[in-house]
C-alpha cells in the first residue's frame, strides 16, 4: 500500500482478505445482516462474502482506501459509470469462494435490486457512490470515519462531483449528515422491518 490521498493508503489486492475480515467485524450487527441471518454461525459464513463484493469490485472499478497499515477502517468508492457491476464483472474480480458464498445470501438479492432501482432513479447523472465504510469495532468513535471521509469528499468538491450512499442503520444517518449528506428518500424494505435511507452530498460548486 502507498500513501495517495491525504494520509490514507490505497488498498492493493494482497491486503483485501484482512480488510474483508475487519469489515465483517465492523458490520457484525448491521441491520440487514442481523435481520436475514439472526443465527450467528450462518451470519459469519455469509458476512465475508457480502462484504467481499464491494472490496474486490472497487479495487478494479473504483477505489478502496484504508486508514493505515493497521487497517483501523476502510472505505470503498465507485464512480457511477461503473456501477452496478455486471455478473461478468463479478466473475472477473471476485474470488470464486466469495461468489459461491453469496448463495447463502439469496434472500438479500431482492433488497439489492430495490436499492439499485432507488439509486438509479434518484441520481441519474454522473456521481460517486460510497459503497461501504467500516471501522474496526475497537477503533470506533476515535475519528477514523472522518479520516476516511474527508479526503475523498474534498477531492469530489474539486471535481464538482456529488456523492451518493444508502444506509439501513438509523445510527448512521446523523453521522453522514455531519459530513454534508442529506436524506433524499426514506424507503421501507418490503417484507422486513427495515428502512433504507438514500442520501446525497452535493459538491461545493463554487
Amino acid at each position: 500500500m502507498s500513501e495517495v490521498l491525504n494520509g490514507l493508503m490505497k488498498l492493493d489486492k494482497k491486503m483485501a482478505e484482512p480488510v474483508i475480515k475487519m469489515l465483517s467485524r465492523a458490520f457484525w450487527k448491521y441491520p440487514l445482516l442481523t435481520h436475514f441471518f439472526p443465527d450467528e454461525s450462518r451470519r459469519q459464513a455469509v458476512a465475508e462474502s457480502v462484504l467481499a463484493m464491494p472490496v474486490y469490485t472497487c479495487l478494479h472499478y473504483g477505489e478502496v482506501y484504508v486508514t493505515s497499515p493497521g487497517l483501523e477502517g476502510a472505505a470503498a468508492w465507485t464512480p457511477s459509470k461503473n456501477y452496478p457491476v455486471s455478473l461478468w464483472g463479478l466473475i472477473r474480480t471476485v474470488p470464486v469462494k466469495y461468489i459461491m458464498g453469496m448463495s447463502g445470501a439469496a434472500r438479500m438479492q431482492s433488497v439489492d435490486r430495490l436499492l439499485n432501482d432507488i439509486h438509479r432513479r434518484l441520481v441519474p447523472y454522473p456521481h460517486y457512490y460510497l459503497e461501504i465504510l467500516g471501522v474496526e469495532p475497537e477503533h470506533q468513535k476515535k475519528g477514523f470515519s472522518s479520516k476516511l471521509m474527508k479526503p475523498m469528499l474534498q477531492r469530489l468538491d474539486r471535481q464538482k462531483m456529488d456523492c451518493f450512499l444508502e444506509t439501513q442503520d438509523p445510527q448512521d444517518v446523523a453521522i453522514y449528515q455531519h459530513f454534508g449528506f442529506e436524506i433524499m428518500e426514506k424507503s421501507e424494505i418490503p417484507d422486513t422491518p427495515l428502512v433504507s435511507w438514500a442520501m446525497l452530498r452535493k459538491s461545493n460548486r463554487k
